[in-house]
């Protein structure tokens, strides 16, 4: 069968764009990318990876790309609706070859489409908590607080601060010692083998904290809510944590006495958390110093095609841990002001987010402009 001039141009850019995505996620992979975003702007496509937590431009893409680059994306995640430009969207597909799964976000802009891709690499939680970046007296304190059969335990910090791999961390070592374990999530990032996860789905009705009284008539040992965002979550959580159940969760404060001061804002009474509270863990992300840089370079992270010329490939977690011992309940429950309780739990602390990242610094792990960079004086 003969085809014509215009079928087989059309076959022949089709071609392209099929090529041009397999190299740009072939690109990120091998960059250790974390994202991809794909940004419109008034002449071209501008393509830019998330590797260790720093947006790079890595390419430039002629405007008349744009609209067949983005509607492959959506083929290949067999959900999105192609035609639809005006409103944002979100899908998932994955690499099985390289055993990732990638979520996709669209969001209309003035220029099109914006689509942002997320890599997400399930083996980024089944190393071990050493690889997180937790030294031996940090561990010992978190083996400890996954032994409590109930109470509440917090992870805090930014958005990319990597609380989800800590907890995915913490959820994988419960569900391979045999206890029930089952999350509240929006979104599920990850699947995590032997957990119960839920996908939040609030259009419906589902929300975290009618997810979490279902989830308690479930006999579940452990449960995970991605994120305590309101007072009726919050108290569900408390509730979940005073009746036998141990609760992990997040919150967005700067370090661990913040936390507190966060969740008394949002209606928990002293005796409550001085009840229920198990630990706070504060953490963040700084860039890990170059290992082929520092072999080649007398321990100087100064580039090398390894790490994209950056002298820095990957990230370890810097740690603040606060565990409410009898004292610091007493303390929470009695206290005058938040002000004297929090004075007090930053001198409980294990040690500080600087203190912690300077440590790292001396043991060649990253630099001191890292640390300072990522934690407050």
């Amino acid at each position: 069968m003969n085809h014509s001039p215009h079928q087989h141009n059309v076959e022949q850019e089709q071609h392209f764009i099929v090529a041009l995505v397999e190299e740009l996620l072939a690109r990120a992979i091998q960059l250790g990318a974390s994202d991809i975003h794909l940004e419109p702007l008034s002449t071209r496509l501008r393509v830019r990876f998330r590797c260790d937590g720093i947006l790079r431009e890595v390419q430039s893409l002629p405007q008349q790309w744009q609209a067949a680059l983005l509607s492959r994306l959506k083929i290949m995640t067999q959900s999105m609706n192609i035609a639809e430009k005006r409103l944002p969207q979100e899908g998932r597909f994955e690499l099985e070859k390289e055993g990732l799964e990638v979520r996709v976000a669209t969001m209309p802009t003035s220029h099109g489409e914006s689509m942002t891709l997320r890599l997400l690499n399930p083996a980024a939680f089944s190393q071990g908590f050493t690889e997180l970046g937790l030294d031996s007296n940090d561990l010992k304190i978190l083996e400890q607080l996954l032994q409590r059969p109930d109470g509440l335990i917090l992870v805090t910090g930014p958005t990319g601060s990597g609380k989800t791999t800590t907890l995915y961390t913490c959820l994988q070592r419960l569900a391979s010692q045999g206890a029930k374990v089952m999350t509240i999530e929006d979104p599920v990032e990850y699947r995590i083998p032997g957990v119960n996860q839920v996908q939040v789905h609030e259009e419906i009705g589902l929300t975290f904290s009618q997810a979490l009284r279902s989830l308690l008539r479930q006999a579940t040992n452990k449960i995970m809510v991605g994120e305590i965002r309101d007072a009726t979550t919050l108290e569900s959580v408390l509730h979940a944590s005073l009746t036998g159940h141990l609760v992990f969760s997040t919150l967005h404060t700067h370090d661990t006495p913040s936390a507190v001061v966060r969740l008394k804002n949002m209606g928990a009474s002293s005796s409550s958390l001085a009840t229920s509270l198990r630990a706070i863990i504060a953490q963040r992300l700084v860039r890990r110093c170059c290992e082929i840089c520092k072999k080649t370079n007398s321990s100087k992270s100064i580039g090398c095609p390894h790490c994209n010329g950056t002298g820095f490939r990957g990230r370890v977690g810097i740690f603040e841990i606060l565990v409410l011992d009898e004292s610091l309940r007493h303390h929470l429950h009695h206290a005058t002001s938040l002000e004297e309780w929090t004075h007090l739990a930053r001198h409980r602390c294990t040690k500080s987010l600087r203190e912690d990242g300077l440590m790292k610094v001396e043991a060649g792990l990253t630099t001191i402009e890292e640390i300072f960079k990522a934690t407050p004086a």
